[in-house]
């Protein structure tokens, strides 16, 4: 019977001390953190603002092209893994050249790692030609990395970092 009032004491204490600090938090914060005013923003929003604020742009120029008329296809990465599988890209375009160069915008990009393939699909047939296995179109990655024997350089040849307050990253890059 005795160890019962002992959790019945602790019980009334921890109750009593959870009131005490609510009602130290309301009048410190005047009641507005239990009102329901228009004007004050959720999490969600103010995650969402802080997100929209550290978004970057990235403006790629692509020279060297041989002849006008195809199309560059860009694929945009966001890991090693989509890269080296060639499947999720974070954005990719398919952009109608018209002269030596093509210039290139991708915005709303969070900071992080990245990395460019592309080609020029001088035919407009929506693969990337090959014969006997050697590339019969032009073709690029970013850092103008230079393929490896058995296919595209590796993900740490090609990557490039974005950071954090970044607005605008410029890039050239030079069709092989």
């Amino acid at each position: 019977m005795n160890m019962y009032r002992v959790f019945k004491g602790q019980r009334l204490f921890c109750l009593a001390l959870t009131v005490f600090i609510l009602f130290f938090v309301f009048i410190l914060s005047d009641g507005s953190s239990l009102a329901n005013d228009s004007d004050s923003k959720s999490f969600i929003d103010l995650n969402k603002e802080i997100n929209q604020k550290s978004q970057a742009s990235l403006i790629i120029t692509i020279t060297n092209l041989i002849k006008p008329g195809g199309v560059l296809r860009l694929a945009l990465y966001d890991s090693r893994r989509n890269y080296e599988d060639k499947v999720k890209p974070v954005k990719s375009m398919a952009v109608p050249v018209k002269g030596d160069k093509v210039q290139v915008f991708f915005k709303d990009l969070a900071s992080g790692w990245y990395a460019i393939m592309f080609y020029y699909d001088a035919n407009n047939n929506g693969t990337f030609d090959r014969l006997l296995g050697l590339p019969r179109e032009q073709f690029g990655f970013s850092n103008n990395a230079t393929p490896s024997i058995g296919g595209p350089p590796d993900f740490n040849q090609v990557k490039f970092y974005i950071p954090s307050g970044q607005k605008r990253l410029e890039m050239v890059l030079r069709a092989q």
